[in-house]
């Protein structure tokens, strides 16, 4: 959690992590529940940074998906 933590910490920095829900392989679950509010929480203490965990649930697919790309695209702006 502590790189988590660090990778989304010092001005103007954030990190998102986008998880296929329904991988076929690995990660699948809602397991990150159990730590995003906790990082985000940490995170705010800081001034501009931000950590969120985004969840792909439109496919069941090992994959990038448009919706992720679009999200990414979105950070990005």
């Amino acid at each position: 959690m502590n790189l988590y933590i660090f990778g989304a910490s010092g001005e103007n920095r954030s990190q998102t992590q986008i998880l296929n829900k329904y991988d076929p392989c690995c990660y699948v679950s809602d397991g990150y529940l159990q730590y995003d509010t906790f990082i985000s929480n940490l995170v705010k203490e800081f001034e501009n940074d931000r950590f969120q965990v985004l969840s792909d649930t439109i496919h069941t697919e090992r994959k990038i998906s448009e919706w992720s790309l679009n999200q990414i695209w979105s950070e990005l702006k």
